[in-house]
């Protein structure tokens, strides 16, 4: 996650490489995210999204489609009414 979090390394006059992200932010985020239930760590040191954590992902993206949606067709319904004024 360091290398997906990670940036631009500007080195002076040699040429900008990339830069790993602080590992130590993703843990502190981890160990949150652990507090509040959302992930749960593995016998092998790793760490899951818990059952409890996928839930609630799976109900705040059910929300977030149904608010495109309902974006999309009052996008629609405002082209009809132009369309009608014309």
């Amino acid at each position: 996650m360091a290398k997906l979090h990670g940036g631009k390394n500007r080195r002076g006059n040699r040429p900008s490489h990339h830069g790993d992200g602080s590992r130590a932010v993703q843990r502190k985020v981890c160990q949150s995210l652990e507090k509040i239930g959302v992930l749960e760590q593995l016998e092998n040191g790793g760490r899951r999204i818990s059952q409890d954590g996928q839930r609630d992902l799976d109900r705040i993206a059910t929300a977030v489609v149904e608010a495109a949606k309902e974006a999309e067709e009052e996008e629609d319904e405002e082209e009809e009414v132009e369309e009608d004024e014309e």
